[in-house]
């Protein structure tokens, strides 16, 4: 199986502030609320896939999510971290 690319940290920050999520603080890691959920982004490049694929999940975004055109991150990194680990939802 192919090594899977990782994700620019800005990258998914813009990804998760388009999903509702804001900055609430900063240091070695991100760290963003959407006033119910809390997801840690490390400050590092690139962001390991499957690293990125279980932030996905605690931020609880869904596959309908995904394909209503907010696909920011799926359209740069052609769904592999997607579907590596658990499955969005699961």
């Amino acid at each position: 199986m192919p090594k899977l690319a990782g994700v620019n940290h800005l990258n998914a920050v813009r990804a998760l502030e388009k999903h509702g999520f804001r900055i609430a603080r900063q240091g070695k890691h991100i760290v963003m609320t959407d006033g119910t959920r809390i997801v840690t982004v490390p400050r590092h490049n690139p962001v390991n896939a499957i690293t990125m694929a279980n932030i996905v999940r605690d931020a609880e975004i869904t596959n309908g999510w995904v394909k209503k055109g907010h696909s920011t991150l799926v359209d740069k990194y052609n769904v592999p971290f997607f579907q590596c680990g658990r499955a969005i939802g699961a």
